[in-house]
């Protein structure tokens, strides 16, 4: 099992790639703060089980991307716009939109980059 920093660590990536990824840093807290709250055997177990939960939906949530067609930057933004109530062919166009704006994104940035230079 990963250690808690290593965890720490990886929700910190995690949320620096996706800002809407708190609820995966929201669960940890919750499973940090059980733990330090008491110490007997039941709860040292089902604060393991937590944690080796959480890693699985870590382990889920870094595959998203991929399995969406999306690098993490396309991903951030594809979040942003998603909405729970589209359709395929709208989440289709969110993931086409989320991939130009981000390109468009990078170009008027580079622009303005040189400017300043």
């Amino acid at each position: 099992m990963q250690h808690i920093g290593e965890i720490e660590k990886r929700l910190a990536q995690m949320m620096a790639a996706n800002p809407l990824r708190t609820d995966f840093q929201d669960h940890f807290g919750k499973i940090v703060k059980s733990y330090n709250q008491e110490k007997d055997k039941n709860l040292i177990e089902a604060t393991f089980e937590a944690l080796m939960h959480l890693v699985k939906e870590l382990d889920e949530e870094s595959k998203r991307g991929v399995a969406e067609g999306l690098n993490e930057e396309q991903l951030a933004i594809y979040d942003l716009l998603l909405k729970p109530e589209l359709s395929k062919a709208e989440t289709k166009e969110i993931k086409k939109v989320a991939t130009e704006l981000l390109e468009t994104l990078k170009s008027r940035m580079a622009t303005v980059q040189d400017i300043f230079e």
